[in-house]
């Protein structure tokens, strides 16, 4: 009688802590994630979305900081549990140690791309983005937001000083080109509505840090850049992302847009929300596309905070203290993850397969028409030929950014051999006259 009280009472006392460990998960989480019509906003809305769908966690949204600084305010003094920031900035700006940082503030995931858009009249267009700035009057936000930050310490690299030009600030939603903005500035994603809005703008048009494909070769001024900041990158926006708009690929610079959190959350909470999020990407995505960066195989060491401890568990697909707990049970429950991981990687590897194929056709694109070239002997022919390799590169970068392509040595190559097509067209064409 005594053995089946024992029994009785541990059965009572597992479910117990497991209900109310499942309880913990449904509680209502602070996320700060700026203001309505940001890029930030919109991507804490969709995922917010995501997790109380999937797993049943309540968000309540905390939109009271101006910018990422703000938001990162806001964890410190424990005012919110989660929040997206921009990843490039200096956030001991704040007045925090980078000590005090990593000690309270964790990352989850990066969860999409900020790109930088430098947008002004064609009218006063310039091939120097010195000569573009100087005695502008420079859109930029809100002053103590990320964007204005980034883009004072972006110009104070091309050697634009305090001065040159001369800063607006306003609301993120306000700063658009007009009377009183001749540049505006954002740090924000490709479909941020007030971007379409000005792209379609056939009196505007968007600046390029240079020559996209020097990027392969390391070429380029954004290069330089990511040399001295590893959280900045190139990013290319294709020909006519904005139907007529861009009317070339265009160079720019992006950092992460990342979902961070507190260090003290509970370590299967920030599990479940990392699996919710990585096992439903394809859904988030048909939603907004801009998260197709999401992938647990991240590199983390160009983010700004430590892991959180739950996002290492997932990464590492291991709950010691589950294993220890109950081990018959975890037992299955890994050996089924342990088969579903591995089919991941085969679907992984078939998926790299088959983009390696792509860039292959693209090779033999090159190659038929460097046939044509030897056999062409008149200026228009060579001139068509021209027109045929830009359209080749423009349907690569668009696979590219479709993640049909991958931009690893193979697709240098393609650039490489594309460009050694042109420059024996215009020897050809030098020739001819």
């Amino acid at each position: 009688m005594k053995y089946n009280k024992l029994i009785l009472f541990t059965a009572i006392t597992f479910l117990t802590v497991f209900f109310s460990s499942c309880n913990n998960d449904k509680k209502s989480l602070v996320i700060a994630a700026l203001n309505k019509g940001t890029s930030n906003f919109q991507a804490g809305e969709l995922i917010v979305k995501e997790l109380k769908n999937d797993i049943g966690i309540n968000f309540r949204f905390d939109s009271t900081a101006v910018g990422s600084l703000g938001n990162v305010k806001l964890l410190m003094e424990n005012k919110a549990d989660f929040a997206i920031i921009q990843n490039t900035l200096d956030y001991e700006d704040l007045g925090y140690s980078k000590d005090e940082l990593n000690r309270n503030i964790r990352t989850v995931l990066p969860l999409y791309t900020h790109n930088l858009f430098i947008i002004y009249q064609k009218a006063d267009a310039h091939q120097n983005i010195v000569e573009l700035f100087r005695g502008k009057k420079v859109g930029l936000g809100p002053k103590d937001g990320g964007t204005a930050w980034f883009v004072e310490e972006l110009l104070s690299y091309y050697g634009l000083q305090e001065g040159d030009y001369t800063p607006v600030y306003t609301k993120y939603n306000e700063n658009m080109v007009g009377e009183t903005i001749d540049i505006s500035c954002s740090v924000t994603s490709y479909n941020n509505p007030r971007i379409v809005s000005m792209m379609r703008n056939p009196e505007l048009d968007i600046f390029s840090l240079g020559n996209p494909s020097n990027i392969a070769i390391g070429g380029s001024s954004v290069n330089g850049i990511n040399l001295r900041n590893n959280t900045l990158f190139p990013f290319i926006i294709p020909k006519d992302t904005y139907v007529n708009t861009p009317t070339e690929p265009t160079l720019t610079i992006s950092t992460f847009g990342v979902l961070i959190c507190r260090v003290g959350l509970d370590e299967d909470l920030v599990y479940n929300m990392m699996e919710s999020i990585v096992q439903n990407k394809a859904l988030i995505i048909t939603e907004n596309p801009i998260f197709n960066i999401i992938h647990e195989e991240f590199n983390h060491s160009n983010l700004r905070f430590p892991l959180h401890d739950g996002v290492n568990m997932y990464l590492d697909r291991s709950k010691p203290s589950f294993l220890v707990k109950y081990a018959e049970v975890i037992a299955l429950i890994i050996t089924l993850l342990v088969i579903f991981s591995g089919s991941l990687r085969s679907l992984n590897n078939w998926s790299k397969l088959k983009k390696k194929n792509r860039i292959d056709v693209y090779y033999q694109k090159i190659i038929d028409l460097d046939i044509e070239i030897k056999n062409s002997n008149s200026k228009d022919k060579l001139q068509e030929l021209v027109i045929k390799i830009f359209k080749i590169r423009d349907e690569a970068f668009k696979n590219l950014i479709d993640e049909k392509l991958i931009a690893d040595e193979s697709f240098n190559i393609f650039l490489r051999i594309q460009e050694d097509s042109l420059k024996r067209i215009y020897r050809k064409q030098e020739e001819l006259e």
